[in-house]
């Protein structure tokens, strides 16, 4: 099976990809999928609802059924290289005159910019000031699943460098050799805040609390930090629980989060 369609011209809106294709008649068209995209429908059933509020989109004047090669992904979110492939897929595709009706009749907050978006590619391309891009359907899904993938690349690379950051605070606090900072006294004096507030006569209670929910939601068990540090410092005193919070930052934002927790429930 074949597609008449080639690409006319391919762009980004915000972060959604946007493939103009044109017919044998020149006739410029894009995708149901990608137009929903773009407007920011939730899902293609909140799409499909919004066409059934306006059957005339199903018009020919609007929208037809054509055969279009389409990424398997962009049908089933779950697939990733190398199940993703390029299948023949009949797909509701949108004309000119069909964008812009969708635009118009849309509420979506995006809806109006779009419609000027498409009428000024349009324009450039009609007078010359754009190049109509002459490459096969297949050719460009494949440059936009290359977008795709670098796009994930750059969300991976993101978490790795949290991941890392987060690993270099651990390696830190277990190189260095500990003192105790101005968080901890500032601990001290807000659990024994708490404590006269709610009259509760034992402040290892309170801080026992806190950590057993930094193990329990968390997953943060402060003995497995305190082994870590052993390691490093086998001749130093084992840290206690507030003593390996405050020897690893990245810990401290947890307790005072727990803690916090603490004060709206029994105090405010």
């Amino acid at each position: 099976m074949t597609s008449s369609f080639t690409l006319a011209h391919t762009d980004i809106f915000y972060d959604s990809p946007v493939d103009l294709y044109e017919n044998e008649e020149h006739e410029i068209f894009m995708t149901a999928l990608q137009l929903s995209n773009c407007l920011e429908y939730e899902s293609k059933a909140n799409f499909k609802r919004f066409l059934n509020r306006h059957q005339n989109l199903r018009n020919e004047e609007f929208s037809r059924i054509e055969l279009i090669p389409i990424w398997s992904s962009q049908w089933d979110d779950t697939l990733t290289p190398p199940h993703n492939s390029l299948v023949m897929r009949d797909t509701r595709v949108f004309s000119e005159d069909g964008i812009y009706e969708v635009c118009m009749l849309s509420r979506k907050p995006k809806a109006q910019e779009f419609r000027r978006h498409i009428r000024q590619i349009l324009k450039s391309l009609r007078r010359g000031e754009m190049q109509l891009v002459a490459t096969q359907p297949v050719q460009a899904l494949a440059l936009q699943a290359q977008l795709t993938a670098m796009m994930n690349s750059i969300s991976e690379l993101k978490a790795e460098l949290k991941h890392q950051s987060s690993s270099l605070q651990r390696i830190v606090g277990a190189v260095c050799t500990y003192h105790s900072s101005p968080w901890k006294t500032t601990v001290y004096r807000r659990v024994k805040a708490l404590a006269e507030e709610i009259n509760c006569t034992d402040n290892k209670q309170i801080f026992a609390n806190i950590y057993n929910s930094m193990r329990d939601t968390y997953g943060k068990d402060l003995n497995t930090y305190a082994d870590i540090y052993a390691q490093h410092h086998p001749g130093d005193k084992r840290l206690n629980g507030i003593d390996a919070v405050d020897a690893f930052e990245e810990l401290q934002p947890l307790f005072d989060t727990l803690l916090n927790n603490y004060v709206n429930l029994f105090v405010n």
